[in-house]
């Protein structure tokens, strides 16, 4: 998804932009992604913890 590839022409016409909420609604939107951010990073933080947890019994 490189914006330099789609071109100034294609950027107003795509589909994407069409279907993208409206500028007001996109703060907010970050706002509550944040939080979301830190769960996620605390599951794969977990998911790595008991990837390693497996790799070593699977050694033995």
């Amino acid at each position: 998804m490189s914006e330099s590839g789609a071109g100034g022409e294609a950027a107003a016409p795509s589909p994407e932009a069409a279907a993208a909420p409206t500028p007001p609604s996109a703060p907010a939107k970050k706002a509550k992604a944040k939080p979301k951010a830190k769960k996620v990073a605390k599951k794969t933080k977990a998911k790595a913890k008991k990837a390693k947890k497996a790799k070593k019994v699977a050694k033995k």
